[in-house]
């Protein structure tokens, strides 16, 4: 609800249009059912009532038809405790913690995630306790996800995952797999990319985690692993022997986590989305690993080969054209660059989502992203004026129901 005057009309409250807003947000909870769904074999067990079941059904069959969340035998991988008011002093995190132990005597399951919904979390049960005392009856392994469902939303639950999960790897022993690397070629450094956010199983992200195995294997490298790509837990743990490790936005705190452990370096890059931005993502990998001949060379023939095809579409479908994105932020900054650059001026980008502490603003001078995405909102915006409504508009379907 709005508590400040609104620009226009200078009321507040019920009096002003702005006074009651219903801002688009996913909850937390969500970004850690996205992060489940792209481990292949992970589940997660939610310590709260039975609506946060049927959050998972928000991706399953909906905004991914590959997902396998859910499963018409019964085997789901979303768990949920179920407990209510009524019980809830009762369980303690008991029905968690079987949950939990029944998951991961799963064969398919090598990792449970437990977290808990607002409910249970304000009675102080200790579910990083719980799994910590679980964690010896079990061969899976067992992370604690904090119920941050009041302090933080999809985005969050999401980074906060990747996160936790690199320091279970740390915690279990930190050191490199037994092979130690000993399967790749002599002098060839290695590389894994932390941070991509795999929301579903489609092959849109299918072709984008292609796509980033292309660039870093394009430079002569070995690519260890891809932080989130639909693989499975296992395959993840290959993120301890690479000498560098680049991470994308909403992977820099899991891969400085690893980084403490084993050495390795890491490489703060920007989704590499447009052209601009895949240029400096090829370079600054170049320079972290000593290819920047490679790096040069694979640019002019990136480029000899993607002008031609835009060249002539933009007078067609771009030129002069108004656009808006609803987006990850993430996407933002590749995404404005590049509409300019096939002539378009965009009038306005929008997540929603909270403003993400890692996205920088600082210098930015194309139009301000908005996170407080709603139909009042775009009405006071983006559609204030006929004239200036975007000619296009990209994003969820979610979003576009604003619209």
């Amino acid at each position: 609800m709005a508590t400040l005057p609104c620009d226009e009309c200078e009321k507040s409250g019920p009096s002003c249009p702005a006074g009651f807003e219903r801002p688009y947000r996913q909850p937390y909870l969500i970004g850690v059912y996205l992060a489940t769904n792209a481990i292949a074999d992970a589940a997660t067990v939610v310590d709260g009532p039975d609506c946060a079941f049927f959050k998972a059904e928000f991706i399953h069959g909906k905004h991914d038809l590959g997902s396998t969340l859910l499963d018409v035998t019964g085997h789901h991988r979303i768990l949920v405790s179920q407990v209510t008011t009524d019980d809830l002093t009762l369980s303690q995190g008991r029905r968690a913690a079987e949950l939990a132990r029944r998951a991961a005597q799963q064969p398919a399951t090598t990792l449970v995630m437990v977290t808990a919904m607002p409910l249970v979390t304000i009675t102080g049960v200790g579910h990083d306790q719980l799994v910590r005392d679980l964690q010896p009856e079990v061969d899976a392994d067992l992370v604690a996800i904090p119920g941050r469902s009041m302090q933080g939303d999809w985005l969050a639950g999401y980074e906060d995952v990747l996160t936790l999960l690199a320091r279970r790897l740390v915690e279990r022993g930190g050191e490199p797999p037994a092979d130690g690397g000993a399967d790749r070629p002599s002098g060839v450094c290695s590389v894994s990319v932390i941070g991509y956010l795999m929301d579903r199983n489609e092959e849109d992200h299918r072709a984008n985690v292609a796509e980033l195995r292309r660039l870093i294997e394009g430079l002569g490298l070995e690519l260890d692993t891809i932080w989130l790509s639909g693989q499975r837990w296992p395959e993840m743990g290959q993120a301890l022997r690479s000498d560098i490790l680049v991470a994308l936005p909403m992977g820099r705190s899991a891969a400085r986590t690893i980084a403490a452990q084993t050495g390795a370096q890491v490489v703060e890059v920007d989704l590499p989305f447009g052209l601009a931005d895949t240029e400096r993502f090829i370079r600054a990998v170049g320079r972290a690993t000593g290819t920047e001949q490679q790096a040069e060379m694979m640019l002019v023939q990136e480029l000899e080969q993607a002008l031609p095809r835009l060249e002539w579409a933009i007078p067609h479908y771009f030129l002069g054209k108004r656009v808006a994105l609803f987006g990850t932020p993430d996407l933002f900054g590749g995404f404005h660059q590049l509409a300019t650059e096939l002539g378009m001026e965009v009038i306005g980008l929008g997540c929603p989502a909270h403003r993400p502490p890692w996205l920088d603003l600082d210098g930015w001078t194309g139009v301000t992203p908005t996170f407080d995405v709603s139909p009042e909102t775009l009405s006071r915006g983006w559609w204030r004026s006929e004239d200036r409504r975007p000619d296009i508009v990209i994003g969820t379907t979610d979003a576009l129901k604003c619209v």
